[in-house]
């Protein structure tokens, strides 16, 4: 199933042809596979975010915060994720400081 792919309802048939003429078994019909389609793209828990650009062309994007969260979740994908432990001394960045976090004015400290 690849939803970004626009394949026409023509060419779709065309392609359910010539896999029964191959022989592959369990071939759905046509009307099946765009109910099977449909189906999954309303489970998804990705839902892409309608975008305009400063030149007006719309285009669709999915929201990376969401995508990462679902790779935490899944037990296949979280053992690969390697997080790398603080460890509180001695202190090699500035943003593990106490007074860095703590003490410094808002205004010294970057946007982010």
């Amino acid at each position: 199933n690849l939803p970004r792919l626009r394949l026409s309802n023509d060419l779709m048939k065309a392609i359910i042809w010539i896999m029964r003429e191959c022989g592959t078994p369990n071939v759905p019909g046509f009307g099946r596979l765009r109910n099977i389609q449909k189906r999954l793209t309303e489970a998804s828990p990705v839902k892409p975010e309608k975008h305009t650009s400063a030149l007006g062309n719309i285009f669709y994007m999915n929201n990376p915060a969401h995508l990462l969260s679902l790779d935490w979740a899944n037990p296949g994908t979280r053992e690969m994720i390697h997080v790398y432990p603080e460890i509180d001394s001695p202190i090699g960045e500035f943003r593990q400081a106490g007074k860095w976090a703590n003490e410094s004015p808002l205004e010294d400290l970057s946007p982010m």
